[in-house]
């Protein structure tokens, strides 16, 4: 947190008002924003209070991510911080300049640019460099195939719950919920190689050397997949230990991946859900014309955060 002698007697006086950035959150939600906001602080070299109104709409795009709801949230918490350093005298200007600023006013298609994807082909290029060191017949497949299922549009919570007989190879859909959704030929190919998968194989020891498929020359050892008709399954039928680790692993491979494209922000499991169905809507508005946002709902922020996926992908 920068200048966390000003931020904690803020934080103080926030928790002790009525003041809070979800209408009665916990002290850990400030905390939270405060650490978002460090970043472009340390760049500036000066607390959030002391930017110029420009500097604050060229940062703004690095702190406002997710939803435009989310954006609106994160906008009235500033404003909150900005009033409070004011009246206390810590403020660069005399006037709040964030009172009547909206997400509508600030481009943030630059933070969906760097936590988002336009397609699936940016996917698997992303995929190539965060899973370089596991090799073809490991958790690679296993990794690759739930994360270009949240993008065809399964919520990354439903996924270690998608049983096989519920995916129609022949027609390419998959039947869930209430709905059926169709499924990329990408998406297909990779539920048929981990359904016809026996064993995880993972490469430790000996002269290994990483390539662009996995590690070569190295001590491969086997372990048998447990079988229960399971899209994505592996050495235990503990499902929830499964998506723990899997949890954990692709995080870690989200934050790898922002080092190496030396980005502020990382991709999530939600932004790369919203990223397949704002590519969804796309081909229909290629197609007929008009703006759908069914997955999502019809609503104004929703074509908001639509526009400006459009815009981070030059779409």
């Amino acid at each position: 947190m920068f200048n966390p002698e000003q931020k904690t007697a803020f934080i103080d006086y926030a928790m002790a008002s009525t003041l809070s950035p979800k209408n009665g959150s916990r002290e850990a939600d400030w905390v939270n924003l405060f650490n978002r906001l460090e970043e472009v602080e340390q760049d500036q070299e000066k607390d959030f209070s002391q930017f110029t109104y420009k500097e604050m709409l060229d940062s703004l795009p690095l702190i406002l991510r997710k939803t435009v709801n989310y954006q609106r949230q994160t906008i009235s918490s500033l404003r909150g911080y900005l009033t409070w350093s004011i009246e206390n005298k810590c403020s660069l200007d005399s006037e709040n300049r964030l009172i009547g600023l909206t997400p509508s006013d600030v481009d943030f298609s630059k933070s969906y640019a760097m936590c988002m994807v336009k397609d699936e082909e940016q996917l698997s290029e992303y995929l190539d460099v965060v899973l370089a060191d596991l090799n073809d017949d490991s958790g690679d497949n296993m990794y690759r195939t739930m994360l270009h299922l949240v993008f065809n549009g399964v919520q990354f919570n439903d996924v270690f719950n998608l049983k096989l007989d519920q995916v129609n190879f022949e027609n390419k859909t998959l039947t869930y919920g209430n709905n059926i959704i169709a499924l990329s030929d990408k998406c297909c190919e990779l539920i048929a190689y981990v359904r016809d998968m026996d064993v995880i194989a993972s490469s430790q020891g000996g002269t290994a050397k990483r390539t662009k498929k996995g590690i070569k020359d190295a001590v491969t050892r086997e372990r048998e997949i447990v079988k229960n008709g399971y899209i994505l399954e592996n050495t235990s039928d503990d499902r929830s230990k499964m998506k723990n680790t899997a949890i954990t692993v692709v995080s870690t491979k989200f934050a790898t991946l922002k080092q190496h494209l030396e980005y502020p922000i990382a991709i999530t499991f939600t932004s790369l859900w919203r990223s397949g169905v704002f590519y969804r809507a796309y081909q229909i508005e290629l197609e007929t014309g008009e703006i759908s946002l069914q997955e999502l709902g019809d609503g104004e922020d929703y074509k908001l955060e639509y526009a400006a996926w459009k815009k981070a992908f030059s779409l």
